[in-house]
C-alpha cells in the first residue's frame, strides 16, 4: 500500500500542478482582455478558476502542515517514513521548475511573463497572482530543526530522506545564513563523524556531505573541518571557479584530518578505534567523492594541477590505512573473540575513556570492528575514485589526466594483496565491489595499457592459486577472498561483449581443480571454491552455463581425493550445481515435482554427462555386488542428481533407439536398491522412478513384486532385497502411477499384492519391511482408479485388517520388570492385554513387541499404520471398488478402534490415529457422535505434549452446536439470567472469601444445593419483581498467576465440582421451558478440562491449541443455553460498553495498570476463574434466600448512578418472581464464560508469543456469541 502511495502521489501533485498554472494563466488572459471588452462568460470562468486554485492552495498547505508534524521525535516509524516520502516528493514537485520553465525567476519580474516558480520556495507566479504551495513556516527555522533532528535518525531510510529534504530547501538554510550561525552545526557534525557508532557517523557524514553541496559548492563558503572548525563567506574577488576553490579547502583539511587519525591508530590502535579509527572520514570522503568535479578539473588544466596533488596524498594515505587495518583482519583468530567467551572483565573502557560512550565491547571487539568498517571505506572510495576520475588516452592531453597507468596497475596489485590476505566476509564483499568497479574501467578504456591490465590481474591471481609453500590457514573460510578476486574480474567484463577473461579463466580452474596428481591439496581446494563461487554467482549464470557438466564431472571425482578439504569443496560444489542445473527443491509444496525436468531433456542438454554418469553408477555397483565394506564415492552424487529428475512420458528405454536415454541406468539402480546399506537403497529407489517410461511400469512392478514374493517364500531369503523391492514398488506407484491407468494395471499386480497385507503383520521380523509394506498398501490405497472386483475388496480389506492388528498389538500390557524374548521366538498367545475389540472377531494370536526408544522404525511403521488405518483412504478406495456397504461402514471409524489407539503406550499410534482424525474432520466429514465424549475422557490424563496438541487440535476442528435465535417473550416480560454479579469487584465481601480457597468454595457450592428445597414453594403466577443486575468490567478481575499452583489447582477442581453440583440440584426443579441441565453440564466440564489443560501446560504448542479449543468449548455453552437467556443476560453488559465513562473510574484506571500475564513458568494460575465462578453462585444464593422487597430494589437501584457505584452500572429488568428459579442452573454457566473472557483476553494482551496472542483471539472469536464479543470488547478497553 505505501508503495502504491508513492507511486500515485507524485502523479496527483504534478497534475495539481498543471492545473493551478492552467487556471492563472486564464485568469491572466482574461486581465489582458479587460481592456478590450468584457465577457461575461469569461468572468465567470476566471472566477470558477480562483475558486479551484482557493481550494487547491488550502488542500497543499494543509498537507505540508500535517506531514510536517507528523516527523516529531519518538514517533512511529512507519508514521515518519511516509511523511519523509510524501515531504520529498512535495519538494520535489513544488520546489523546482517545470518541464516547461528553465530558470528560476524573482518576483520582481515584469507580469506578462511564462510561469516560473519565485526564488522563495514553492511559490509559483504568473501574472499578478501568486499561488503558495507550502504552509506558513515551512521554510524557515523549526521546519529545518525538524529536519535536521530527522537526519540523526537511528533508521538509513530516515536520515537518507531528511538529508534529501534538506538538499531542496533554498541556500543557505532558513536559521543557518551566517557562518557563526552554521558552525555550532559543523561542530555537532564532526563529534557525530567521530563516533564508533555506525549510524551517528554515518548522520555526521550526510550533514556534512550537504553542507559541502549548499555551501561549499553552491555558495563558495570557505569550511574547514580540521584541525578546527571554521566557515567564512567567499571572498569577493573570487574567480568563476570559486566552487571548485572553496571544495579544495575542505577536501584539504580532510586528508589533514585523515592524516592525524592514521598517526594516533598507529600510536595506540584500540584508543583510534574508539574513536571510529578513520571510518568517519573515510565515509565522509566516500559520499563526497561523486560529487568532487572530476570533469572540470580534466577540463581545465589549472583545476587538474590543483586537484592532482590532493588525489595523490590520499592514495598515500589509504595505502597507509589498509597496512594499518590489514594485520587484524588477516588474522582474527589471534584478537577476535566469540560471544560466549565475552566476560565482564574483558570489557574495558568507560566514561574516563570515552565521555558519553560507556562500554562498547570486548578490547579485541572494537578493533576488529574498526578495522573492518575503515577497510571497506577504504575499498569503496577507491572504486569511486577509479570510476570518476579522468584517465590518460581518449584524446586527453598528459596534464588534463589525474592518474597514472602505473598508479592504476598498482591499485589493481593492491586489491588483489587485500583480497588474498584478509579473512574478514564483510571486508572481502566490499573490497569485492571496488576492485570489480576499477577492473569494469579498465575493461572500457580504449588505451591499450589500461585495457591490458584485467589480463594481467588475472594471470596473477592464477598464479597465487598455484603457489608453493601454502597451508592449511589459506584455505579458511572457503578460500577466503581468493574466490571473490576471481569473480570480481569475471563479472567487471561488459554485457553483450566476448567473455575472454571469464572463458580463460574457467578453463585453468577447472583443469587445476581436476588435477589430483599434485603434492599439496591447497590449489586443488582454491581451484574448486572459486568453481562454486562462480557457478553460483547470479550475474554470471548464463555465462558459465557451457561449464556446467565439466563442473560436476570434476566435482563428483573428487570427491574421491584423500584429504578431506577436497572432499568438502567438492561436496558444495556439487550441490551448487545441482540447484543451478535443476533448481531447488521443494518438498513442502510439491512445485519441484512439476518444475522439474526430465531425464530425456537433462542429458540431451548435457550428453557428456549420460557416459560420465552411467560409467561412475556402474563402478559403483559393481563395487557394491563385490560386498565392499564401503561403498563407491561416486555413488551418492549419482544417485542423487538421478533422483532430481522426473520421469519421461515418451519411450526412450532402449538404448539403439536414443544412446541418450535414462533406462540406460536401470540396471545398475536397481543392483544398487538391494544393497547392505539402508540409505543405499532409499536413494536408489528416488533414482529409478524418474528412469521408467509409462510403458515401462506394469513389467517393472510384475518383476520387482514376484521377486518379493520369491524372497518371502524362500529359507534363505534377504530381507534386504524384499526392502528394496518394496521401495522401488512403492515410489512407482506414488510417482509414476499418476500419469498411466491405474485399474488395469492393479488388475495385472493383484495377484502379486496379497502378500503384502502378510508382510505388514506385527509377527514379521524386519520393522522396515512392515514399514514399507504399510506405505506400499498407502499407496495403493491411494491410487484414482481401482479395478471393481471382490479380489480388490478383498485386499482392502485384509490390509485394513493388518493396519489394526498392528495398533492392537502396541497396546499389549507388558511388565518392565520381566526379561523380553526376541519377537521372532515369542510365544504366541491369544488376545492378552489387547485394550480393545478385534474388527473381525477372531483371536489375536500375534506375540507381544519392543517399542524401545531405540527402534525408531517400529514407531514409524506404528505410526504409518495409524494413519492408514483411521484415514479417509481405505473407505474410499472400498467405495471406489465395488465393496459392499457392511464392509464400507466398517472400514470407517469405531469407537472401540479409537479407544484402543489412544489407550496405546506408544505416542506414534495415538499421533497418528489423531493426525488421520484431524484430516477427516478438516475434509467436512461428519464425525461420529462417540468421538467428543471419547476425547474428552482422554483429555483427563494425556500427558504427552504431543498427543494432548493434536487431541485439542481435533476438538476445536470438530463442529460446535450453533447458537439458537433467540425466541419468545419480550424483553419487557422475560426472565433474566444474571451473568454477573458483584463478586467480582475486588471490594466485595463475597470475592474476598473466595480466594481463601477450597473450603469457602465447597460451602458455596453446598448452599447452591440446598436451592431447590428453599425454592420449591416458589409459585408459578408470582408477581413481577425488579431486579438489579451489576455488570462489572472484567478488567477488575484478579491477574492471572497470583495465587500460588497449589491453590489455583484445588481451586480449579472445586469450581469444576461447585458448577456440577449446581447443575444437578436445579435439575429437579426445572420445567419443559428451561434449559437441558445434560447439555449444560457437558458443556461446562469440557470447558473446565480444556480450562485446566491451559493453565497447566508447559509446553507452548499445546497452550496455544488448548486456547483455540476454548472458543469452541464457550461457543458450546453459550449453545447449551437458552436463547432468550443468553440475550437478556448480557443486554447489562452491552448497555454497559456502549455507555460513556468518566475517565476517573477506578474499573477504567485499574484496567489501564494492570498487567494480566501469565507467570514465568508458562503455568497461569486459575484459581481467580474458580473463585469467579463460586463467589457468583453464592452471591445469587443469597440474593434468592433473602426476603427482598421488590419495591425496596427498585427505589434503592433507581437513585445510583455508575459513577456512585464506582464503575459498576445499575440497570432495571422486571422478571417474574416465580421464574428466577428457571435460570438459577444457569448462573455457574455464565460465571464461566466471564471467566473465559478474563483468561483469554489476558493471552490476547501479555503472551510473549504472537502465535498464542493470534490463538487467544481466534478462541474469542470461534466462541461465536455476540455477548461475549461486547464483554471482550470491555476487556480490551
Amino acid at each position: 500500500m505505501r508503495n502504491k502511495w508513492t507511486g500515485l502521489l507524485p502523479k496527483l501533485l504534478r497534475r495539481i500542478f498543471m492545473a493551478v498554472q492552467a487556471a492563472l494563466n486564464r485568469q491572466r488572459s482574461a486581465e489582458a482582455r479587460a481592456g478590450r471588452g468584457r465577457h461575461v462568460g469569461a468572468d465567470l470562468q476566471t472566477s470558477e478558476d480562483l475558486q479551484g486554485v482557493q481550494r487547491q492552495a488550502d488542500f497543499m498547505q494543509w498537507l505540508s502542515q500535517t506531514v510536517l508534524a507528523s516527523l516529531y521525535p519518538g514517533g512511529p516509524y512507519e508514521r515518519k517514513y511516509l511523511a519523509m516520502l510524501l515531504l520529498n516528493t512535495l519538494l520535489e514537485v513544488w520546489n523546482t521548475p517545470d518541464s516547461t520553465t528553465k530558470t528560476y525567476t524573482p518576483p520582481s519580474r515584469a507580469p506578462g511573463d511564462s510561469a516560473t516558480l519565485a526564488c522563495n520556495a514553492g511559490t509559483l507566479v504568473i501574472g499578478n497572482h501568486r499561488f503558495q504551495a507550502f504552509c506558513d513556516g515551512f521554510f524557515e527555522a523549526p521546519a529545518v530543526h525538524v529536519l535536521l533532528g530527522a537526519a540523526v535518525d537511528s533508521w538509513d531510510r530516515m536520515r537518507d530522506g531528511a538529508v534529501s529534504c534538506l538538499m531542496k530547501l533554498p541556500a543557505p538554510l532558513p536559521a543557518l545564513e551566517t557562518p557563526q550561525a552554521l558552525l555550532p552545526h559543523l561542530h555537532w557534525a564532526c563529534h557525530l563523524l567521530h563516533s564508533p557508532r555506525v549510524r551517528e557517523s554515518d548522520a555526521g557524514s550526510r550533514l556534512l556531505c550537504m553542507v559541502y553541496e549548499k555551501y561549499v559548492v553552491e555558495l563558495g563558503w570557505h569550511i574547514q573541518l580540521f584541525p578546527a572548525c571554521t566557515a567564512a563567506l567567499p571572498p569577493h574577488e573570487a574567480a568563476q571557479d570559486k566552487g571548485t576553490a572553496a571544495a579544495l579547502v575542505m577536501l584539504h583539511s580532510l586528508t589533514t584530518w585523515l592524516q592525524a587519525d592514521i598517526k594516533a591508530g598507529q600510536e595506540d590502535l584500540y584508543q583510534a578505534c574508539r574513536h571510529s579509527l578513520v571510518h568517519g572520514v573515510l565515509l565522509l570522503l566516500h559520499y563526497l567523492a561523486p560529487l568532487i568535479p572530476w570533469q572540470n578539473a580534466g577540463g581545465v588544466p589549472g583545476q587538474a594541477a590543483a586537484i592532482r596533488p590532493w588525489l595523490q596524498g590520499l592514495l598515500q594515505l589509504l595505502d597507509q590505512a589498509t597496512q594499518l587495518v590489514l594485520q587484524p583482519l588477516s588474522k582474527p583468530q589471534e584478537s577476535n573473540i566469540g560471544a560466549e567467551d565475552v566476560d565482564a572483565d574483558d570489557v574495558e573502557g568507560g566514561e574516563a575513556d570515552l565521555e558519553g560512550e560507556g562500554d562498547l565491547a570486548p578490547q579485541s571487539q572494537v578493533i576488529l570492528t574498526g578495522c573492518w568498517l575503515t577497510m571497506k571505506q577504504i575499498s569503496l572510495l577507491l572504486g569511486i575514485i577509479a570510476t570518476c576520475a579522468p584517465l590518460p588516452g581518449s584524446g586527453k592531453s598528459s596534464q588534463q589526466h589525474l592518474l597514472e597507468p602505473q598508479q592504476l596497475a598498482d591499485m589493481g596489485q593492491r586489491f588483489i594483496h587485500v583480497l588474498t590476505t584478509i579473512k574478514h566476509n564483510g571486508a572481502i564483499d566490499k573490497t569485492q565491489d571496488g576492485f570489480t568497479s576499477l577492473v569494469q574501467r579498465m575493461l572500457l578504456e580504449a588505451s591499450p595499457q589500461l585495457n591490458s591490465l584485467p589480463q594481467q590481474w588475472l594471470h596473477h591471481l592464477l598464479a597465487h592459486m598455484q603457489r608453493g609453500g601454502q597451508s592449511r590457514d589459506d584455505i579458511v573460510r572457503r578460500s577466503a577472498g581468493l574466490p571473490a578476486a576471481f569473480v570480481a574480474v569475471f563479472t567487471a567484463e561488459p554485457t553483450g561483449h566476448p567473455k575472454t577473461l571469464l572463458q580463460h579463466g574457467m578453463e585453468e580452474l577447472l583443469r587445476v581443480a581436476a588435477d589430483g596428481s599434485q603434492e599439496e591439496p591447497w590449489p586443488r581446494v582454491h581451484a574448486i571454491n572459486t568453481l562454486r563461487l562462480t557457478f553460483s554467482h547470479k550475474n554470471l549464470a548464463n555465462d558459465v552455463s557451457g561449464f556446467f557438466a565439466q563442473g560436476v564431472q570434476v566435482a563428483v571425482m573428487a570427491m574421491a581425493a584423500p584429504a578431506w578439504e577436497v572432499r568438502n569443496a567438492a561436496s558444495l560444489t556439487f550441490t551448487g550445481l545441482i540447484i543451478r542445473m535443476l533448481g531447488f527443491r521443494n518438498l513442502v509444496k510439491g512445485e519441484s515435482a512439476r518444475r522439474a525436468i526430465t531425464g530425456a531433456e537433462f542429458f540431451n542438454r548435457f550428453p557428456s554427462l549420460h557416459t560420465f554418469l552411467l560409467t561412475q553408477l556402474q563402478a559403483a555397483s559393481k563395487q557394491l555386488q563385490q560386498g565392499a565394506a564401503g561403498v563407491h564415492p561416486s555413488l551418492f552424487p549419482v544417485l542423487a542428481l538421478l533422483s532430481r529428475l522426473r520421469p519421461s512420458l515418451h519411450n526412450q528405454s532402449t538404448l539403439a533407439d536414443d544412446p541418450l536415454s535414462p533406462a540406460c541406468f536401470t540396471e545398475a539402480v536397481q543392483h544398487c536398491a538391494t544393497a547392505n546399506h539402508m540409505a543405499v537403497r532409499q536413494l536408489a529407489a528416488c533414482a529409478l522412478a524418474p528412469l521408467i517410461p509409462p510403458e515401462e511400469l506394469a513389467p517393472m512392478l510384475l518383476r520387482l513384486l514376484t521377486d518379493v514374493n520369491g524372497s518371502c517364500g524362500s529359507h534363505g531369503s534377504s530381507l534386504n532385497v524384499v526392502h528394496g523391492c518394496l521401495l522401488q514398488a512403492k515410489l512407482l506407484l506414488e510417482i509414476n502411477a499418476q500419469t498411466v491407468d491405474t485399474a488395469p494395471l492393479l488388475h495385472a499386480l493383484l495377484p502379486l499384492l496379497q502378500s503384502t497385507p502378510q508382510l505388514m503383520h506385527p509377527a514379521h521380523p524386519c520393522a522396515p519391511i512392515r514399514n514399507e509394506a504399510t506405505l506400499l498398501a498407502a499407496a495403493v490405497v491411494a491410487l484414482p482408479h481401482l479395478p471393481q472386483t471382490a479380489p480388490m475388496a478383498s485386499l482392502l480389506l485384509h490390509i485394513r485388517q493388518s493396519s489394526w492388528l498392528a495398533v492392537a498389538q502396541s497396546c499389549r500390557d507388558q511388565d518392565p520388570n520381566k526379561q523380553q524374548q526376541p519377537v521372532a521366538s515369542a510365544s504366541r498367545e491369544s488376545g492378552d492385554g489387547v485394550r480393545g475389540v478385534d474388527p473381525r472377531g477372531g483371536a489375536n494370536d500375534v506375540p507381544p513387541l519392543l517399542y524401545e526408544a531405540g527402534d525408531p522404525m517400529t514407531c514409524l511403521w506404528l505410526k504409518n499404520a495409524a494413519v492408514l488405518l483411521f484415514g479417509r483412504g481405505l473407505s474410499l478406495a472400498l467405495g471406489r471398488c465395488g465393496a459392499s456397504r457392511e464392509d464400507q461402514q466398517k472400514s470407517g471409524l469405531r469407537e472401540e478402534e479409537v479407544r484402543t489407539a489412544m489407550g496405546s503406550r506408544s505416542y506414534d499410534v495415538p499421533g497418528g490415529c489423531l493426525k488421520a482424525c484431524i484430516l477427516r474432520a478438516q475434509s467436512g466429514e461428519v464425525m461420529p457422535s462417540w468421538l467428543p465424549i471419547l476425547l474428552k475422557q482422554h483429555l483427563k490424563t494425556e500427558r504427552h505434549h504431543k498427543v494432548l496438541r493434536r487431541l485439542l487440535h481435533l476438538l476445536a476442528a470438530l463442529p460446535t452446536p450453533s447458537v439458537p435465535t433467540p425466541s419468545g417473550p419480550t424483553p419487557s416480560d422475560t426472565p433474566l439470567a444474571v451473568s454477573q454479579s458483584n463478586s467480582k469487584h475486588p471490594d466485595n465481601p463475597a470475592h474476598q472469601e473466595a480466594l481463601l480457597g477450597q473450603q469457602h468454595i465447597t460451602g458455596s457450592a453446598a448452599s447452591l444445593a440446598a436451592m431447590p428445597d428453599r425454592l420449591a414453594g416458589c409459585q408459578s403466577d408470582a408477581t413481577a419483581a425488579t431486579m438489579s443486575v451489576s455488570v462489572p468490567p472484567a478488567s477488575l478481575a484478579p491477574s492471572i498467576g497470583s495465587q500460588p499452583p497449589a491453590a489455583s489447582a484445588s481451586a480449579a477442581a472445586a469450581a469444576a465440582a461447585a458448577a456440577a453440583a449446581a447443575q444437578t440440584a436445579v435439575a429437579d426443579t426445572s420445567d419443559s421451558s428451561a434449559v437441558d441441565n445434560s447439555a449444560v453440564v457437558d458443556a461446562v466440564q469440557q470447558y473446565e478440562q480444556i480450562c485446566m489443560v491451559v493453565t497447566q501446560a508447559r509446553h507452548p504448542s499445546v497452550k496455544r491449541e488448548a486456547l483455540q479449543c476454548l472458543g469452541a468449548a464457550a461457543h458450546a455453552v453459550l449453545a447449551a443455553l437458552t436463547p432468550f437467556t443468553h440475550q437478556q443476560a448480557f443486554e447489562p453488559a452491552a448497555a454497559w460498553a456502549h455507555t460513556e465513562q468518566p475517565a476517573d473510574l477506578p474499573s477504567q484506571k485499574l484496567g489501564q495498570n494492570q498487567k494480566m500475564s501469565p507467570d514465568p513458568a508458562g503455568r497461569a494460575d486459575l484459581g481467580w476463574v474458580a473463585a469467579d465462578l463460586s463467589s457468583s453462585l453464592q452471591h445469587e444464593a443469597e440474593l434468592r434466600d433473602s426476603d427482598l422487597n421488590p419495591a425496596h430494589l427498585r427505589e434503592s437501584t433507581t437513585s445510583q448512578t455508575p459513577l456512585e457505584t464506582s464503575g459498576v452500572a445499575q440497570f432495571e429488568i422486571e422478571a417474574p418472581e416465580a421464574q428466577q428459579a428457571e435460570h438459577e442452573e444457569q448462573q455457574g454457566a455464565y460465571g464461566l464464560l466471564d471467566g473465559f473472557v478474563a483468561l483469554v483476553s489476558s493471552y490476547s494482551q501479555a503472551w510473549q508469543f504472537d502465535d498464542m496472542r493470534l490463538a487467544a483471539a481466534t478462541a474469542l472469536a470461534v466462541s461465536g456469541s455476540d455477548a461475549v464479543s461486547l464483554h471482550g470488547c470491555i476487556v480490551h478497553a
